[in-house]
């Protein structure tokens, strides 16, 4: 049986949310249950959303949420909880893919919702520029040599979730210390899982962290930091800029595409450029050293072979290895 599709936004997202998607209806040949959650969404643009895409449906679950104090910034709005209120919103529910909606959706993904969670609840993949930073760890209080999953693209088993208490330990967490987790709900669940997550195939959550370095043939293009429909654009393929201008011409919010001005576009290629240089640059200075500098030059010059690595766990249906700047990054 093929999992369920769920998203999750607010009222600002929700045009972003509607091409997501449309595009999962348009990359899997049987349309899945999609299902998305909302906090707080309007009535007006609940009704457009269904109107644009009526194979979705819409589950408000603002008043989940009221409940509780979770700390919030302009950058992450309170909805960025709303993964972890799926054991609870969808109880109907045993697996689901849950997806953001700052993807692109490259291929077919039946063997995304094909995935069943064997060595854990949540597969995940590695968040290589967190892994890379190194200060996860002792900021969350995890075990040494914890991996550090990304939450936006996840197959979850969520009675097995409900059974163990994860993701009430993940609101509970998040709530305690909300100084810890400047990454909201991705670092309370990394922080109540400690590593205890299966590897999911790097294809399947390609982040803008050296994309430029990877190979072409994902699945999944998570645009984790500048958007495609946002005004900067450093670091989005223009293809996937071309993409989301398209798409989201199509909607009922036309305006939410922002070009981006030809100054922005020059300063955003030539910082690009002038990161290139240095990465090169500090590679061949802190290749050999310790901690995070050496981290980042060897996971510069091992990228491609860092995602292999990845992608072979992920096949074998392993637990994400602990220690994995060891192991991925070891020349």
């Amino acid at each position: 049986m093929k999992a369920t599709v769920v998203l999750a936004c607010d009222d600002r997202f929700i045009p972003f949310a509607c091409v997501v998607a449309r595009q999962v209806v348009s990359h899997c040949g049987e349309t899945p249950r999609i299902i998305i959650v909302s906090d707080g969404v309007s009535d007006e643009n609940k009704a457009l959303a269904l109107a644009f895409c009526p194979q979705v449906a819409i589950v408000e679950a603002a008043p989940l949420l009221d409940g509780h104090s979770f700390g919030v910034s302009r950058q992450h709005s309170r909805a960025t909880y709303l993964p972890l209120f799926l054991d609870e919103i969808l109880g109907d529910e045993d697996r689901v893919v849950y997806l953001d909606c700052d993807i692109s959706l490259v291929s077919d993904i039946a063997p995304l919702l094909a995935i069943v969670p064997r060595a854990s609840p949540v597969v995940a993949a590695h968040d290589l520029f967190i892994l890379v930073e190194g200060s996860f760890r002792s900021r969350l209080k995890m075990s040494e040599g914890a991996p550090y999953l990304n939450a936006g693209i996840m197959v979850l088993d969520l009675q097995a979730i409900r059974s163990e208490g994860i993701f009430a330990a993940a609101r509970q967490y998040a709530v305690e210390y909300p100084d810890r987790c400047s990454l909201v709900d991705q670092d309370a669940l990394n922080a109540v899982l400690d590593g205890r997550w299966q590897t999911l195939d790097w294809r399947w959550n390609a982040m803008n962290y050296q994309a430029h370095r990877a190979p072409s043939d994902v699945f999944i293009r998570h645009f984790a930091g500048n958007k495609p429909w946002g005004a900067l654009k450093t670091g989005v393929e223009e293809r996937f800029v071309n993409e989301w201008r398209a798409h989201l011409a199509e909607t009922p919010w036309p305006g939410r595409f922002q070009e981006q001005s030809r100054g922005r576009s020059v300063a955003g290629w030539f910082r690009q450029y002038g990161q290139a240089i240095e990465d090169n640059i500090k590679q061949r200075l802190y290749l050999r050293s310790a901690g995070r500098k050496g981290n980042r030059a060897r996971m510069v010059q091992n990228y491609p072979m860092v995602l292999d690595r990845i992608a072979r766990a992920a096949a074998a249906g392993t637990l994400a290895q602990r220690f994995p700047e060891d192991i991925l990054l070891a020349g």
